[in-house]
């Protein structure tokens, strides 16, 4: 490569360059890298560049002090509390006596609750006929007796040599019409289901079905076992934390109802659940915490008497004054893992 003493200078920056770029051993790479550098220069517009760094605000610089190895503590707003509230206090305070009242209550519904019968055609009649007989004789009748009434004028018994089934008396028929009138008994058909507590015919597909169900039937233990089963129990589970439980809340009509049908689904939950349903479960327990804390309409959840067919349990005594969205945060806190849902975050 040739001295750059040799070069010419350059016309614009009156200097010589400071390599020998048209020697023909430069490699033509650094030529084009030092041509585009040479381009950007003169093109770089020094003035205005430094009004805008004068412009842009002022600097700060540091200013040294005597004192700069010794840590400044600067003042930390602290995070203010909400106090926990007393709904959630107790729940955290009574949660061992609450799912041991769960888990008896359960063991008394297995032995008491509604039982899936088979009866024959004859047996069925018989019943039927029973049925309409006693609610003939009652002398004042209430919605649901006319309601029966009007369905078993459709029922022509095809033979009267059926026997009645044993334990068939007064008091089965009042129970019976108990259960009833808190379900939509629109057929002959589905009060024969309701007799015979087997639903397996009648399982919702649907978030709509499911919920036309729910909202006109009283969960039954029959239910839990012939027609909601390990799969599909998680869908009560979603579309109880999604939409019943505000509904639970904030139309009357229907808090008794979906009282139970999440007293129920508490009750036959597994207790062994993949992270999929753990997550599904914490969704259920983080609403109820929340309605708790901003819905003063969670202590009219009461569970009060229970079901129709809880009527009847006398061993196992419903806890005072006891909310079921309670109930169900402290069963989904402690025997899921989800303690953390007791604090406010």
């Amino acid at each position: 490569m040739s001295d750059n003493t040799q070069q010419r200078i350059d016309p614009r920056f009156g200097q010589q360059r400071v390599f020998a770029l048209d020697d023909p051993s430069v490699d033509p790479a650094v030529v084009a890298y030092l041509g585009r550098v040479r381009q950007e220069a003169l093109t770089t517009n020094a003035i205005s560049r430094a009004s805008l760094e004068q412009n842009s605000g002022p600097k700060h610089t540091h200013q040294a002090s005597m004192y700069d190895d010794v840590s400044e503590e600067l003042p930390v707003a602290k995070k203010q509390r909400t106090e926990v509230p007393s709904l959630i206090k107790q729940a955290q305070k009574h949660y061992v006596e609450w799912n041991r009242w769960l888990d008896k209550l359960q063991v008394e519904l297995e032995s008491k609750g509604s039982q899936i019968e088979e009866y024959t055609d004859e047996q069925m009649n018989a019943l039927l006929s029973h049925l309409k007989r006693y609610i003939e004789g009652k002398p004042e009748k209430k919605g649901i007796h006319t309601h029966l009434l009007n369905l078993l004028r459709e029922h022509h018994p095809t033979s009267n040599s059926g026997k009645l089934p044993d334990g068939m008396d007064e008091e089965w028929s009042e129970n019976l019409i108990i259960k009833l009138g808190r379900s939509r008994i629109p057929t002959l058909d589905i009060l024969k289901t309701h007799i015979m507590s087997d639903f397996s015919s009648l399982e919702p597909r649907g978030y709509k079905a499911w919920a036309k169900f729910v909202k006109e039937n009283e969960p039954s233990r029959s239910m839990f076992h012939t027609m909601i089963h390990p799969g599909n129990i998680w869908l009560l589970v979603k579309y109880m934390s999604e939409r019943w439980i505000d509904d639970l809340i904030s139309k009357a009509n229907l808090t008794a109802k979906l009282s139970y049908w999440l007293l129920y689904t508490l009750l036959y939950l597994p207790t062994k659940v993949t992270a999929t349903n753990t997550s599904t479960l914490r969704d259920l327990g983080k609403k109820c915490r929340d309605l708790i804390v901003n819905d003063a309409r969670t202590v009219d959840t009461v569970i009060a008497h229970g079901s129709a067919e809880m009527v009847q349990f006398e061993a196992t005594r419903f806890p005072a004054d006891l909310s079921v969205i309670q109930l169900a945060l402290a069963r989904i806190a402690t025997t899921y893992g989800q303690q953390d849902l007791f604090e406010l975050s």
